[in-house]
């Protein structure tokens, strides 16, 4: 009897130990999933606290030049403001010496027309009248005869800014990269010395496309258009114009027609102007407008600033930066007073689009791919037109 009461305790011991042996292992499991998934949450949040906490010097550094960065930015922008302080003051009194000085010039003008009409001559003017070389017009701004703009106006980096400019949001501009003064003084006109070509027309996207365009007919594409405004610059105005419609794979466009541009400046050193003909990509506008009575695409004059708004890009340096920017003010400046409504607002981003190859160089956006080749073709009169008053 004592026998079987010391193997039934026995049984009921050992039955016990199985049992917490069962629950020590199903603890451990919960375990080592707890840590497991603690770990994973730490790698996936807390990770970068963890080293910070362990070598914050790295991440202390890192601050302070975010800091510094952000502080010479501000200053920046202090200095720039500065600088240009007064300046709603200044245009109040702008305008109101404008308003004198066109009373004064329409009595002027009247007494001229008058004289004119005695002699026999069209009182109103003619076309080809209007279309003054750009050192003659800055001449008439200078003394303030009739001009769309002041001087005054044409000198002040906020007003050029504001009226002539999109700067796009990946860079910067500042007062002394757009000295009003010198940049309208640049003396842009090309010498005719020579008989090798003065203008070089190529196109880094040689396969933008319109509305209209047959892929398979590169004379509907921006190549076609290319070749209307070498017909007009050399039949019309007598410039010798090399135009190159070599199409590049778009993936590496720019490195391609860099290299192409730099064989024909080398093959041809008479050249003095480089055009690079685009079309915009907007889907959403038809940038059209009327010239003459006839549709006309519209125009927009590229810079590339060769700077963030951290500073300037190393590997990507424009010695030629200034004058690029007193081409494409000037064109746009002729653009206002010949065909207003014709161009749009110049467009600054941050990198180079091999300007720093000439000084004379112009990247052109016309239209997008919502206007049709005859609106794009109808462009090329006006645009031949502007070149020539700056380049003449």
């Amino acid at each position: 009897m004592m026998r079987r009461s010391t193997i039934g305790l026995a049984v009921f011991f050992l039955g016990c130990l199985t049992l917490l042996g069962v629950e020590k292992m199903v603890q451990a499991d919960v375990v080592r999933n707890t840590v497991s998934a603690c770990i994973l949450e730490m790698e996936k949040e807390g990770f970068r606290n963890f080293l910070k906490w362990r070598n914050p010097g790295i991440y202390l550094t890192e601050d302070n030049r975010e800091k510094e960065q952000q502080e010479q930015r501000e200053q920046l922008v202090y200095d720039m403001k500065a600088e240009n302080d007064g300046w709603k003051e200044r245009m109040e009194k702008i305008e109101q010496e404008n308003a004198e000085l066109q009373e004064a010039d329409e009595t002027d003008v009247s007494n001229e027309n008058n004289a004119q009409k005695g002699d026999g001559e069209n009182e109103s003017q003619t076309p080809e009248e209007k279309r003054i070389p750009f050192t003659e017009y800055i001449q008439t701004v200078s003394t303030a005869v009739q001009a769309r703009y002041t001087w005054n106006q044409l000198t002040d980096f906020d007003f050029l800014i504001d009226q002539f400019y999109q700067v796009h949001k990946s860079t910067s501009i500042y007062p002394s990269q757009l000295n009003g003064e010198s940049i309208l003084k640049t003396d842009l006109t090309i010498s005719h010395d020579g008989d090798g070509p003065e203008i070089l027309i190529y196109h880094t996207h040689g396969s933008e496309y319109f509305k209209d365009s047959d892929p398979d007919n590169p004379d509907t594409l921006i190549t076609g258009v290319g070749e209307e405004l070498c017909r007009i610059l050399t039949e019309k105005y007598g410039y010798r114009v090399l135009h190159d419609t070599t199409v590049f794979p778009y993936n590496s466009s720019y490195t391609l027609g860099r290299k192409k541009a730099e064989e024909l400046l080398e093959t041809y050193p008479s050249i003095q102007v480089i055009l690079d003909l685009h079309r915009d990509a907007s889907p959403k506008q038809h940038l059209v407008t009327e010239i003459d009575g006839k549709p006309t695409a519209q125009i927009m004059f590229f810079n590339g600033m060769c700077q963030t708004k951290e500073g300037a890009i190393a590997s990507r340096k424009n010695e030629n930066l200034e004058t690029n920017l007193a081409f494409s003010l000037q064109m746009k400046l002729a653009a206002e007073e010949l065909y207003p409504g014709f161009t749009r607002k110049n467009y600054l981003k941050a990198y180079r689009y091999n300007m720093d190859l000439a000084g004379r160089y112009a990247l052109i956006e016309v239209g997008a791919e919502t206007n049709t080749l005859e609106e794009e073709i109808n462009a090329m009169e006006p645009l031949a037109e502007i070149l020539h008053v700056v380049l003449q």
